[in-house]
């Protein structure tokens, strides 16, 4: 695979479907057994190493060419930040579409590599089966003749169904292994570990970290969100993931919520991004001139003023707050603004840090 993606609009609205998929896709790891013959061992690699690269044509021919899988070509379309996403429902569902015919498309695959039985190197099922799993994965059938372009074939025979790969014809029984290991995992996770070509998840105790979800949607932010995954990590924060979203939880008698969640947004215009979620304003205000000069600086910024709208009125512990910010004083909300931040530079980091310790602080 060939796709390189850092933000704004994609070519047509099925590229952005496709690239969620495409987002996923793990890097080839080879989990064969060791203690196997060599000759089965090579056997076995080979079957994995043909499902892995059927699965990144498949993905590569989605992206570029989604007209020959009769996906729309028209202009892409996405939510900016400051959107609420129920403004422009067209948005939801010019994506939708595709997206939908792509999934159903790959849990097809899923199914027929649950129910299928292997016979040399092919994937047989009978036709009751077969039109079981059509029916139910609600896969269009011309959606099953385009994977012809990656070479799948669907053979129709008197009473059985044969699916082959001329291209790569090793594939079915790492096709058969990879579906019947994902389907060992809880609620949605075994489908998503199958599209992602996830070998890993063979093992039924494999659950994805937050690293690895880092490596995928954080894309060129990688090597900076690492370092400060891996410091929040060393600080006592418990990284909490529900693919592909993380959230970064510390001590509950600071706040009950997490401080800090990375999320991919499939709709958005930057899919990546990132957001401090803090105490009320309330709590933070009696401390907060005790931080250095750059946090109050931020924590101004974020801060809006009272509306006396009267909402917090009703709530225990919540209420206006007096801050004085560079001989100003003002009445803040007791929420913050929420932003949604999708690139962490140097001087993001050093906030994100001591907003970390300044909440750890008030566990204390």
């Amino acid at each position: 695979m060939t796709i390189s993606y850092d933000g704004g609009y994609f070519q047509n609205i099925s590229q952005r479907a496709a690239y969620e998929y495409c987002m996923a896709f793990s890097d080839y790891t080879s989990m064969v057994s060791e203690g196997l013959d060599y000759g089965i061992q090579e056997h076995v690699e080979s079957s994995y190493k043909d499902l892995h690269k059927f699965f990144g044509d498949l993905y590569d021919e989605l992206f570029y060419h989604p007209e020959n899988f009769y996906l729309p070509t028209t202009e892409d379309m996405a939510y900016e930040d400051f959107e609420p996403k129920e403004s422009r429902p067209e948005v939801t569902k010019a994506w939708y579409k595709p997206k939908t015919e792509i999934k159903n498309g790959l849990e097809f695959l899923y199914a027929i590599g649950q129910v299928g039985v292997i016979n040399q190197q092919n994937l047989l099922l009978s036709k009751e089966q077969y039109n079981d799993i059509v029916k139910k994965s609600k896969v269009k059938k011309q959606f099953i003749k385009s994977m012809q372009c990656v070479e799948l074939h669907v053979i129709d025979e008197e009473e059985n169904i044969i699916i082959t790969n001329t291209r790569y014809p090793k594939m079915m029984p790492a096709l058969k292994q990879l579906a019947v290991g994902c389907q060992q995992h809880k609620d949605e996770m075994g489908f998503i570990y199958f599209y992602q070509c996830n070998f890993k998840a063979i093992n039924p105790n494999y659950e994805i970290d937050a690293p690895t979800i880092l490596k995928k949607i954080a894309t060129t932010q990688y090597d900076k969100i690492i370092l400060l995954h891996n410091y929040l990590i060393n600080q006592g924060y418990k990284a909490i993931c529900k693919y592909p979203n993380i959230s970064y939880q510390g001590s509950r008698k600071a706040k009950s919520t997490p401080l800090l969640v990375i999320s991919f947004d499939p709709r958005a215009k930057e899919t990546f991004g990132f957001s401090l979620k803090l105490a009320s304003i309330n709590r933070l205000i009696p401390h907060i001139y005790n931080q250095p000069d750059f946090l109050q600086e931020d924590f101004n910024k974020r801060t809006h003023l009272c509306t006396g709208c009267g909402w917090c009125n009703s709530r225990d512990g919540m209420n206006p707050s007096v801050f004085e910010y560079k001989g100003e004083k003002k009445t803040l909300c007791c929420w913050y603004s929420f932003i949604i931040h999708h690139h962490l530079d140097d001087e993001l980091f050093r906030v994100i840090k001591q907003y970390s310790i300044f909440h750890q602080m008030l566990a204390s």
